[in-house]
């Protein structure tokens, strides 16, 4: 009289995946390097516009043509964001130290 258990439904076991980013994978995957940089970066691909945000959500520099490598030596020193944008719409945010 072994009843089997069914989980039900919406019910999720701990540690179980939700959800994955589908729009992302390993072979598009923008990658932002170094990271502590100390006057320029560099993106694993080329991308069509990229904005830095200081922490309070400001715009501080942006970047309009098509480059892997960003000179952000006029930046103090602190922790940033930047908000990447492709040509084919995906948009990435990264947070990295300048140092």
């Amino acid at each position: 009289d072994y009843e089997p258990y069914v989980r039900p439904e919406g019910a999720y076991l701990v540690g179980e995946t939700l959800s994955t980013d589908s729009n992302i994978t390993e072979t598009n995957k923008l990658i932002l390097f170094p990271n502590i940089v100390n006057q320029n970066f560099k993106l694993s691909k080329e991308i069509s516009s990229a904005i830095i945000y200081n922490l309070k959500g400001q715009k501080i520099l942006e970047f309009k043509s098509n480059q892997t490598s960003f000179d952000v030596s006029v930046l103090t020193d602190g922790i940033y964001l930047l908000k990447t944008f492709e040509k084919n719409g995906n948009h990435q945010i990264f947070k990295f130290i300048k140092q």
